[in-house]
Parts: structure tokens; sequence; C-alpha cells
């Protein structure tokens, strides 16, 4: 007696790039390196979604409604991003996102993984940095 197995589908995926200030090279960066982890873990990508020059502090992105609309139609059980701050850069929104992922039957997967949740914190930018700086050599509290 022969048995015969059926082919398993690769699970499908969906990848998220996002900026909060528009550039262009940073979210293609962020699509090529997912796509590549993708590739590597032999995901089909179902889709693309992408957040540029918008914040990643609100639940309020066209690109994160679409990717949840895929994962609301079961057609993808995989989110893939480059980095949690990529998703969300508030830790309780995260696990909020993460929390809606798990119910909908999905994982999220970081395609280059820095594992910190200063991460998810706003960078100070070099002008910031500076004021700060000349507060504290005045006296001033930071």
């Amino acid at each position: 007696m022969t048995t015969q197995t059926t082919p398993t589908s690769p699970p499908k995926a969906v990848i998220y790039a996002r900026s909060a200030i528009r550039n262009d090279a940073a979210i293609a960066d962020q699509r090529a390196k997912c796509t590549a982890y993708a590739v590597a873990k032999g995901y089909s990508i179902e889709g693309i979604f992408n957040d540029n020059g918008v914040t990643g502090v609100g639940e309020d992105r066209p690109g994160l409604r679409g990717l949840l609309w895929r994962l609301r139609e079961r057609q993808a059980t995989i989110v893939i991003a480059t980095e949690p701050s990529r998703l969300f850069r508030d830790a309780q929104m995260l696990a909020g996102f993460k929390a809606s992922c798990a119910a909908l039957g999905a994982d999220i997967s970081y395609a280059c993984r820095t594992g910190s949740v200063e991460d998810l914190m706003p960078r100070p930018s070099e002008k910031n940095i500076a004021k700060r700086q000349r507060r504290s050599d005045r006296g001033t509290t930071v």
C-alpha cells in the first residue's frame, strides 16, 4: 500500500515597513530585508504594506490598517517587520498589537531582531541632545 502525501502550502506572510520621516530609501531597505527574510524562511509573501512619513506611536496608519485587514481575512498568518519599533514605538501598543495578532492566529517575526525595549523609545535628535546639554551646563533640570 502506498501512502500519498499532499504538499503543504508555505506559510503566508505580510511585510510591514515604516518610517516616521518620509524616507523612500529607508522603506526600500526595510522591504528588502523583510523580503529576504521571508524567502529564507520559505514564506509566501501575500502583501507588503508601508507607512512612509507616519509616526509609530498611533494606530491610525493606512498601511497598518491594510495589514490588519489581511490578517482578519485570514490571508496571512505571519507579520514581518525589521524590528519592533517599525510596528510601534510604544511598548503597550506593541503588546496590544501582538495580542491582536495572536487572537487572529498570526505570529510576528523580525528580520533584524535587536531585542531591546529601549528600541521602542524615540531616539533624541542631535538638536535635542545639544539643548539638554546646555540646560545641564546652566544647572537647569533636564
